[in-house]
């Protein structure tokens, strides 16, 4: 099982593996000036995940914090917003075997990325468009051997872009 006691570092090195709670600050982009489409632009968090197995079930939490509440405590937990969840449920691929003993494509490695919107729950922490960074947590829920996250990042897209473009949007 994972660690009780988080990881917190301003600016986590990747890749690394998630295998107990890591909280890292993540820098924000810069809004634009245009002062009519600042409702649609949306801050979307990116975490590039690589799974070692894709044939095991993984799950984790993400949650966001204002960068002011850099230390963990019972009074900022209630600023803590909840953005969403990771879950890689198990898949096998089929390939075309040779014969039985032909194992080698049962445990493939797996790159995908989470995509979450965060200017709504953003706005809801107070955290202001001065704010440099704000702190993202991943707390593991199941699989924890078997993830390495690789990056994390936010970018700054059109909410039309999010909407109709999303595997292209980032």
């Amino acid at each position: 099982m994972c660690s009780n006691s988080p990881v917190y570092q301003k600016k986590m090195e990747f890749p690394t593996q998630l295998n107990k709670v890591v909280r890292t600050n993540v820098s924000r982009p810069k809004k634009t000036d245009q002062k009519d489409h600042d409702h649609d632009q949306e801050e979307i968090l990116i975490i590039d995940v690589e799974i070692q197995r894709c044939d095991e079930y993984v799950k984790f939490d993400v949650y966001i914090n204002d960068e002011d509440d850099k230390v963990p405590s019972k009074e900022n937990q209630v600023k803590t917003e909840y953005a969403g969840s990771f879950v890689n449920v198990p898949h096998h691929h089929h390939s075309h075997r040779i014969n039985d003993n032909d194992h080698h494509d049962d445990h493939k490695m797996m790159m995908t990325s989470l995509k979450l919107g965060l200017s709504e729950l953003i706005e809801d922490l107070g955290a202001d468009d001065d704010d440099d960074d704000v702190i993202v947590s991943l707390i593991p829920k199941s699989g924890i051997d078997n993830v390495v996250i690789k990056g994390i990042k936010l970018r700054l897209n059109l909410l039309l872009d999010v909407l109709y473009n999303s595997p292209h949007c980032c």
